[in-house]
């Protein structure tokens, strides 16, 4: 397993999702809602923009938050898992997308999420954040920075929803699938996390300790990049 988070840490991202009308499935679904519901969350609001998107999962970011709305440790730890979901994910895209478009950004994803990585890997061990099994596999609830505070983590706490759990379960729905269905859900799938990647680095774009808010604004401007080609595409796929 440790082998594994450290193959798969060189990922980064993280998170939401955007409503694109057309493509439905047998059971009348949109892609966009049949991965919402069997993921247990709820769809964004309509105008959800990439560079303040909000998801389903209890993540709210103000406008006016101060610095330290997530501490180094845990930014680490969500940003790995996180990047680990966007290349398991894309590998499988790289067999199975149709559109040659999404086959492409599957493609860009695993290159890209593999880069950040490797430097995430640098900043983890810069401020003596191990990434192990128990961090793959579990929530980081309470979890305190070197450089943090408890009422850091505190305010931090709700952007605790990504484990190991999610990373399985995303290969699982996108496994079985193929031909539009399998694009519609990936495209879907992508945009929502994509949107969550961005609240979270946004957050450590505030952080106190420099190197974390270095490493977000440095990777900030892809992320959005990456959002804003997704969601044209998820729109060209979704009328398919």
């Amino acid at each position: 397993m440790k082998n594994l988070i450290k193959c798969a840490l060189v990922p980064l991202t993280v998170l939401g999702m955007q409503s694109c009308s057309g493509l439905r499935t047998s059971e009348n679904k949109t892609p966009e809602s049949e991965y919402s519901s069997t993921n247990a969350m709820t769809t964004p609001s309509a105008d959800t923009t990439a560079s303040g998107a909000t998801s389903g999962r209890d993540i709210t970011v103000s406008s006016t938050a101060q610095t330290d709305t997530v501490t180094a440790d845990l930014f680490i730890h969500q940003a790995a898992i996180s990047g680990m979901k966007e290349i398991e994910a894309s590998k499988i895209a790289q067999q199975k997308a149709v559109d040659s478009k999404l086959k492409a950004f599957s493609a860009m994803m695993v290159a890209d999420h593999s880069k950040v990585g490797a430097e995430l890997m640098t900043l983890a061990k810069s401020k003596n954040v191990t990434l192990n099994d128990n961090a793959a596999t579990a929530p980081l609830a309470n979890t305190t920075s070197n450089t943090g505070n408890a009422s850091a983590t505190a305010a931090a706490d709700t952007t605790l929803i990504l484990t190991r759990e999610d990373v399985n379960t995303a290969v699982a729905q996108l496994t079985p699938l193929t031909g539009n269905k399998f694009d519609g859900i990936y495209a879907a799938m992508m945009v929502q996390d994509h949107q969550n990647a961005i609240m979270l680095f946004e957050r450590a774009s505030r952080s106190s300790d420099k190197d974390v808010k270095a490493f977000a604004v440095k990777h900030l401007p892809a992320l959005r990049s990456h959002l804003s080609q997704i969601t044209e595409i998820s729109r060209a796929t979704s009328v398919k």
